[in-house]
């Protein structure tokens, strides 16, 4: 079962209206999404993010010739590979490849990776709380009341994009509007010091409904982060913004990670 073909499919989305969170507006959504084939028909999706035309010109003038004519089932070997020339590549062509498996034997995935471990997962509606309206305010309480009528009773809110009693005012209007009927996440993109980030567990302390602060501080301030998992009321979470697996064994065997680690499994508002 050898690999036969490639197809990259770069995608650009240009957004009507600027929205984002502590590190700055998007103007635009992108995704690089491409389709291994191999000999026997057999199909597998690959994604992975970057900026767009390093990808592409990437995958084209190097990983797009090394891939044609290896064994799908190598997957292994060719991860390790293209991991050298571009990790984000890597992680796409590993699910490419994981798919084309698990299809060859008739699997799911999930079947390929040992069979499920429950039959559902909690999941939030996640926001990009800010825009460049005047009252970005009353549009992020619309965006999220149309989430909730729509079934969500978990959701996520960005904070650290504007003076802290500024966000402030917006979560406390989110908080009315929820009646502590709906569980509130908060996300601040590392963008606090400690002290600042702890300026909110007063509030925190107030609120039954809180579930988290994500990533309220750079994730390579470990002692600060010992600090806060003391002090705040709350679970702090944390891990997506560690650059390797090394970081991420050093930071759990350090007494002073996060409350728990937080993989992104929301659905994007």
């Amino acid at each position: 079962m050898k690999i036969k073909n490639v197809e990259t499919f770069p995608l650009l989305y240009k957004l009507p209206v600027p929205y984002g969170d502590a590190n700055g507006y998007k103007k635009y959504r992108s995704c690089f999404l491409f389709k291994i084939t191999t000999d026997s028909g057999i199909e597998g999706w690959g994604e992975c993010a970057d900026w767009l035309p390093t990808l592409e010109k990437g995958f084209h003038d190097r990983i797009i010739p090394y891939l044609l004519g290896k064994k799908a089932t190598d997957r292994i070997q060719i991860v390790t590979t293209i991991k050298k020339w571009n990790k984000r590549s890597a992680s796409g062509i590993s699910m490419a490849l994981t798919e084309i498996v698990a299809k060859s034997a008739g699997l799911s995935v999930c079947d390929l990776w040992g069979g499920k471990l429950r039959d559902s997962i909690p999941v939030y509606a996640s926001f990009q709380s800010y825009t460049e309206k005047e009252d970005w305010i009353n549009h992020s309480l619309k965006l999220i009341d149309q989430a909730i009528c729509s079934g969500f009773n978990k959701i996520k809110v960005k904070i650290g994009g504007k003076r802290l009693q500024v966000d402030l005012a917006h979560i406390q209007s989110v908080q009315s509007m929820l009646e502590e009927k709906v569980q509130l996440a908060l996300d601040a993109n590392q963008s606090y010091d400690a002290a600042t980030a702890r300026e909110w567990d007063r509030y925190f302390r107030k609120w039954p409904n809180m579930l988290w602060i994500e990533e309220p501080i750079p994730m390579d301030r470990l002692e600060d982060y010992r600090l806060l998992r003391t002090n705040l009321s709350i679970r702090v979470a944390g891990g997506e913004n560690l650059k390797s697996t090394a970081n991420r064994w050093i930071s759990r065997n350090h007494s002073s990670i996060p409350g728990f680690w937080h993989t992104e499994l929301p659905s994007y508002i």
